[in-house]
């Protein structure tokens, strides 16, 4: 809605935004390299790379600031939060998990050591997926983030480079096509349908829909609704995506 007022006289209409010029709001510099994200309130995690993993504080969007740090020694490649705990994909030394209840004093519960090296998560219900690169899938029970407990792993899908769950189904991407899998009972997690894209560095779903990143071709959305028959419904190749 646009409220429009000239002296005592107001009126307010309904619009519709069909496109806009996003603007930079804010900007923060970090040790590091960024190289992935989550966001959960007010509340930024970055995987930095070698400079670990920053919590920043985004309540005044005008002034964010780092509270409190996290070294990983050899890396943060992604995080994932859900509730107090964050989950840090470190490659081939796995996933860190660290309770940020304090956010100001995050502390280390546990580490799992994954069965490949670890570069994309996700997290469903209590489950953590693991892009494991040549190591395939896997998902690993992490109800009590003390004691994640391995699930299961489905390899033969080539290199594996990322992951999203939702539901009874995930999708994973390697570098030339996107994978739908069956999670319905996760320890026997079934491959279902494919389509080769090309590319491919990164994956989302919402619902009947993934979305991915294919960096030179630019994104595409491809509705999932026959698991066995991904199909693609949209794109656009105007810019190259990585995540």
């Amino acid at each position: 809605e646009v409220t429009v007022s000239l002296y005592e006289l107001e009126i307010t209409v309904e619009v519709t935004v069909e496109s806009f010029q996003p603007v930079g709001r804010s900007t923060l510099t970090f040790t590091g390299k960024g190289t992935d994200t989550d966001v959960q309130g007010d509340w930024v995690y970055i995987a930095a790379g070698s400079g670990g993993v920053h919590l920043v504080d985004v309540s005044d969007k005008d002034n964010p600031f780092i509270e409190s740090s996290y070294a990983a020694a050899t890396g943060a490649i992604d995080v994932k939060v859900s509730g107090d705990h964050l989950y840090v994909a470190r490659g081939l030394k796995g996933i860190d998990i660290l309770d940020v209840s304090d956010k100001a004093n995050p502390t280390l519960l546990a580490n799992y050591p994954s069965s490949g090296s670890a570069t994309e998560l996700a997290i469903d219900n209590g489950l953590l997926f693991i892009a494991n690169g040549a190591g395939g899938l896997e998902i690993i029970d992490v109800s009590e983030p003390v004691t994640p407990i391995s699930v299961s792993v489905l390899d033969g899908m080539s290199t594996v480079l990322g992951v999203d769950a939702q539901g009874d189904r995930a999708v994973v991407v390697n570098s030339s096509s996107m994978i739908v899998i069956d999670i319905s009972d996760p320890a026997s997690p079934l491959r279902l349908g494919s389509i080769n894209i090309g590319n491919l560095r990164a994956v989302v779903m919402n619902g009947d829909y993934a979305y991915v990143a294919c960096y030179t071709c630019g994104y595409k959305v491809i509705n999932i609704s026959d698991p066995m028959s991904p199909q693609i419904v949209g794109s656009d190749s105007r810019f190259y995506p990585t995540d």
